[in-house]
């Protein structure tokens, strides 16, 4: 079970296009966040997204039921 208290959602998408993430994704890895889809790829085009701080992004995918890449 993940060590993270209940999160609050900040933003919700139903559906991601590539170019709602294009310039995203090298705003946060360049900040030192951690972004991947859901299936556990770091990839843009799979139609989901996660950010996260690094410390945490382990628990994040435990959440999601991913396993760590």
């Amino acid at each position: 079970m993940s060590a993270l208290p209940r999160a609050k959602w900040r933003s919700f998408e139903p559906k991601l296009e590539v170019w709602d993430l294009a310039a995203l994704k090298p705003i946060i890895e360049e900040a030192g966040g951690d972004f991947f889809a859901l299936d556990g790829s770091r990839r843009i085009d799979r139609g989901t997204a996660m950010a996260c701080a690094p410390g945490v992004s382990v628990h994040v995918r435990e959440a999601f039921g991913m396993v760590s890449a």
